[in-house]
């Protein structure tokens, strides 16, 4: 019974008609959008519409518009997994699709981007300046292997550094994963892309536990 066939790369889609008498039909570029129109059978047409979305590639490639860790700085094009394009890169405006208008754009604007990134940066070394060996404590219930009852995440962490004058959120701060034991650690805030300064964090049970433990452990916990 004659059908169709759809194969698709990391740059390119092609359907065939008459599967698998090998018959070409047509081969676009993605992403795109097209319409399929096969005959499964004599009698019936089916009408397939495929979008194809940067899901299919392995790789898609962005302007950046700041500096990323271990990525590139402003300006460089890189090639990065869709997922983290879309979810993190395109909707927080650190990146831009590299097509040829947003590179044109890009070009257009880059002094003025540069420029601002300067100014900030500027702005972030001065507050980097003020909270240089700066300490939070935060006081937890645990138990008496000092594991908590609960966690303390980076939200947690923003909001006791917000009580002390700095203006930071969740995001600035450098967690892997929540903490959930008693005692002291090394942290960083992201105050600009190209500006991190280290914090110490004492996780105890009560604000003088926290303070001996920031004055006995100079070394905390990574």
């Amino acid at each position: 019974m004659p059908t169709s066939l759809c194969l698709y790369s990391s740059t390119c889609i092609s359907f065939w008609e008459g599967w698998p008498s090998g018959q070409w039909q047509q081969t676009v570029n993605l992403p795109t959008e097209v319409y399929v129109s096969s005959n499964l059978t004599p009698s019936t047409i089916v009408v397939c519409k495929l979008k194809i979305i940067g899901d299919f590639m392995e790789h898609v490639k962005v302007i950046l518009l700041q500096r990323v860790v271990k990525l590139g700085n402003i300006g460089d094009v890189v090639s990065v997994k869709p997922g983290f394009a879309r979810n993190y890169l395109l909707p927080k405006k650190i990146a831009l699709r590299a097509t040829n208008e947003n590179k044109k754009y890009f070009e257009e604007k880059r002094a003025q981007i540069e420029a601002t990134n300067a100014e900030t940066r500027t702005e972030a070394l001065k507050i980097a300046e003020k909270i240089n060996n700066f300490s939070v404590a935060l006081v937890r219930q645990a138990s008496e292997k000092g594991n908590l009852y609960g966690s303390v995440s980076s939200r947690d962490i923003a909001a006791a550094i917000r009580e002390s004058g700095i203006n930071v959120n969740a995001g600035q701060i450098n967690l892997s994963a929540p903490i959930k034991h008693i005692g002291i650690y090394n942290l960083s805030i992201n105050l600009h892309p190209e500006v991190a300064v280290p914090i110490r964090l004492s996780v105890a049970k009560s604000e003088s536990e926290a303070q001996q433990q920031i004055a006995d452990e100079p070394t905390a916990v990574a």
